[in-house]
């Protein structure tokens, strides 16, 4: 069965954030009748990071219809290792379509390019930037 093109569409949400950064995070404040430290949810963004506003909408929208606060750690402190306009040309714009031969080996080029943004961004650099935020809202 194959996927339907919104599948393998990404696009960027419309709207303001309305929440705050807080040190190394987007914070949104739960509603206000929510007692403080009642609960929190630590929402994980995708490789394109804080910079894509996708997140900080998401985190908002989350903390409205949860009624809880929503903490969206910068995992990549600041530096994402690819952005949406490096990425998006090189690959397919619908379901079914398999990348060509040059965009494989441009998406190749990319990741050689970007090895040492994908080294900084591994589990023992990125788990303690979320753990810094998780102990935060304890």
């Amino acid at each position: 069965m194959a996927a339907c093109e919104q599948c393998t569409q990404g696009y960027v949400l419309q709207g303001e954030p309305k929440g705050m950064m807080v040190g190394t995070a987007y914070f949104h404040p739960g509603p206000g009748t929510v007692p403080e430290n009642s609960r929190a949810v630590v929402l994980l963004t995708d490789i394109f990071g804080l910079p894509l506003v996708n997140s900080k909408l998401l985190a908002d929208t989350f903390s409205q219809k949860l009624s809880c606060d929503v903490w969206v750690p910068d995992m990549f402190g600041g530096r994402p290792p690819v952005t949406v306009a490096e990425l998006e040309p090189l690959v397919p714009d619908r379901a079914g379509v398999q990348m060509t031969f040059m965009s494989k080996l441009r998406f190749l080029l990319l990741a050689i390019t970007h090895i040492t943004a994908f080294w900084g961004i591994r589990s023992s650099v990125v788990d303690p930037r979320i753990e810094e935020v998780s102990h935060r809202i304890r």
